[in-house]
């Protein structure tokens, strides 16, 4: 029988003596590739963070990513204990498809910088300073909501499925998960009175939002998708990606778990 072809992304700040054991199993119980192109599947070794970098780097090669937890919380990820049959839960995992973001960034230049996000696209100020952003869902002013024309605040948040236990949790944003059809959008520490309404919610994957930078003369301000930042950013655009991308679990209920117990925990 045939060893299942594997493409190894490694977090690059990992120590080998805290992977070498699981390198070993690895090259025991699959057969490694040097290019993505070969493989059959991507095992990522790291935390979120490398699952993400993963994910950026080899999205398009449609394969899925089955990740070995060396981070903290690892919500991306499997924990593999030492001893651990790697090829057995490799080969009982489940699947769960993660819906990317499509993301169109309009630059003060005029250019449009289009590109994905796996997490969440977030708006930031710089130290300092205050956002000011008109909030536009599906072209409907989401501001009208609250008897406002701008939104005032640290940020905005736009979290997928994937991202939502990320800035957005901490930002005491609602979850939603990868198979409900639905992103997240989250204010950050807004300021006017009548934004003590504006709460986290979660809208249709589907929905066109806009959020633009205002006041940008005097605001300074930036646009952050996933780990790509843009200083002299207009505005962004976001809607549901068609492309997914596939993660593998030991068992599915893994990460529906973790998401669910941790939001519960804190209430929410």
């Amino acid at each position: 029988m045939s060893k299942l072809k594997v493409f190894l992304h490694i977090d690059p700040y990992l120590p080998e003596s805290k992977i070498s054991n699981t390198l070993m199993a690895i090259a025991q119980q699959f057969s490694v590739v040097p290019e993505p192109e070969s493989a059959e599947m991507v095992i990522v070794l790291g935390g979120d963070g490398a699952m993400l970098d993963a994910i950026r780097d080899h999205h398009h090669q449609a394969l899925p990513f089955f990740g070995i937890n060396f981070g903290h919380v690892g919500f991306l990820l499997n924990a593999v204990p030492d001893g651990g049959d790697l090829g057995q839960m490799v080969e009982t995992s489940e699947f769960i498809e993660f819906p990317l973001m499509d993301i169109e960034i309009l630059l003060e230049t005029s250019e449009v910088i289009r590109t994905f996000a796996f997490n969440e696209v977030y708006t930031h100020p710089y130290p300092g300073h205050t956002c000011c952003h008109r909030v536009m869902i599906n072209g409907d002013n989401l501001m009208d909501e609250f008897g406002e024309t701008e939104f005032r605040g640290n940020g905005i948040i736009y979290a997928t499925p994937g991202g939502c236990t990320s800035y957005n949790y901490n930002a005491r944003g609602v979850y939603a998960l990868p198979d409900q059809g639905q992103f997240v959008l989250t204010p950050v520490d807004p300021i006017r009175p009548n934004f003590h309404r504006f709460h986290s919610r979660a809208i249709c994957d589907t929905t066109r939002v806009t959020v633009e930078l205002l006041e940008r003369h005097r605001r300074k301000q930036f646009i952050i998708a996933d780990t790509q930042v843009f200083e002299n950013a207009v505005s962004a655009t976001m809607v549901r990606a068609e492309k997914t991308v596939g993660l593998k679990f030991g068992r599915r209920t893994h990460y529906f778990e973790k998401v669910i117990r941790l939001f519960s925990y804190n209430g929410r």
